[in-house]
Formats: C-alpha cells, structure tokens, sequence
C-alpha cells in the first residue's frame, strides 16, 4: 500500500512539475511500470521583450493671440427731431398752458385739414401783425402760421406769426 500512495505522491509532483499545456494524466505515472513517464518539454521562444519606442516631444504649443479689442460702442443718438408747419386759423388759445389750437388748412401734408393743438415753447418767437408779442396777443380768428418740431403728436412750435385776416371787401352795388 505505501508503495500506492508513493506512486499517487509522486503523480501530484509531477502533475505539478508539468507545464501549463500537459495533462495530469501524462504527468502521471504509469501503473505498469511504475514509473513517472517522462514529459518532453518544448521550449516556444520566448516572446521578445516590448520595447518601447522614444516618444517624439510634442511640438510647442504655439502662442495664443490675443483677441481684437472690442468695437466701442457708439452712442445711441436721440431721434432727430421731426419739424412741422401748419398755417391755418386760431379756433382757441390758451394763455396759461401757452398752446394755441389751430384749424389747418396748408403746412405739412399730414396735418391738413385737422385741428392741431401747438405748444409755443418759453423761448419762441411770437409776432403778432408784424409786432413781436407775446401768446395772450394771439386771438380768435387771426391767420396763423406755426413752425417748430414735433415729437411724437406733440407739437412744439418755435415761431409762430398771426396776423389779423384781411376782411372781405363788400361789394357796393352800381346803379
């Protein structure tokens, strides 16, 4: 019996001698003779060592331009003012709020045949029958022709003349 389990003893050695690709069955030893069967071993070449290759140093990092400067911003203008002219006749005055409303019959095209309430500014030239006055010497019924600049539906008149209308020549009758 010893030598049984010799020989078993024998077979785990040489089952653990034999190379990954052998069986435990052909590392065993044969139990006719008795004998560990020999093994033959091939040697596959080695696998040759990796070799690394120099690695080329990166190229320099080219210089980052700096960004334009920014375009300045221009300014944003106010609107041009847009400039009017109503010629027509007073229908009212208003000396405390210094307007004047007028019944337009020529100036500009967009105000024809309207009623325009304008606003004489502080500083505005008033000429009233020739004579430099003031808007309470503005009355109903005179010819007036206003000029000044309109911001939106305000009127703003810089110049306003009135004159007293020429009145209508009666006719005498011919005998």
């Amino acid at each position: 019996m010893r030598s049984r389990t010799l020989l078993v003893t024998a077979g785990l050695v040489a089952a653990l001698a034999a190379p990954a690709g052998a069986t435990a069955a052909a590392a065993a030893p044969s139990a006719k003779s008795g004998k560990a069967p020999v093994v033959k071993v091939s040697k596959a070449p080695a696998p040759k060592p990796a070799v690394a290759k120099p690695v080329k140093p990166a190229p320099p990092a080219k210089p980052v331009k700096p960004a334009p400067p920014a375009k300045p911003v221009k300014p944003v203008q106010p609107a041009k003012p847009v400039t009017f002219t109503a010629t027509g006749t007073v229908t009212g005055v208003d000396a405390a709020t210094r307007s004047v409303t007028v019944l337009v019959r020529g100036g500009s095209k967009d105000l024809h045949a309207t009623t325009a309430t304008v606003t004489v500014a502080a500083g505005a030239k008033v000429i009233v029958n020739e004579a430099p006055a003031d808007v309470d010497a503005v009355q109903l019924g005179h010819r007036v022709t206003a000029t000044g600049t309109r911001a939106g539906a305000v009127l703003t008149a810089t110049q306003l003349k009135a004159s007293t209308p020429e009145p209508e020549p009666t006719q005498t009758p011919t005998v």
